[in-house]
């Protein structure tokens, strides 16, 4: 998500600062949805999008990796099934 509000941002040509006055909140929330050090509050989402020219849910979506044959292997951030470790107690 971070990458995508930066690349987006500056997309438009548009400052944290003038993203953070269209949306009536601090540049440092800006700041730190682009560092993901913070999320965006699901109530906000919608107007982010909006000003970013985004289209609906395009912040929702979680990025998957494809292998090289097109098929989804595992969601990103998430190990693949082989690297999963179960524990028993």
């Amino acid at each position: 998500m971070k990458n995508t509000i930066r690349n987006a941002r500056l997309k438009q040509k548009i400052s944290q600062r003038q993203l953070a006055r269209t949306l009536g909140i601090s540049s440092a929330a800006v700041c730190n949805w682009e560092a993901g050090t913070r999320g965006i509050h699901p109530l906000r989402v919608a107007a982010v999008e909006a000003a970013l020219g985004l289209e609906a849910g395009a912040l929702s979506k979680k990025p998957s990796t494809q292998s090289a044959e097109g098929q989804e292997n595992h969601t990103a951030g998430e190990p693949p099934r082989a690297q999963r470790r179960t524990y028993n107690a």
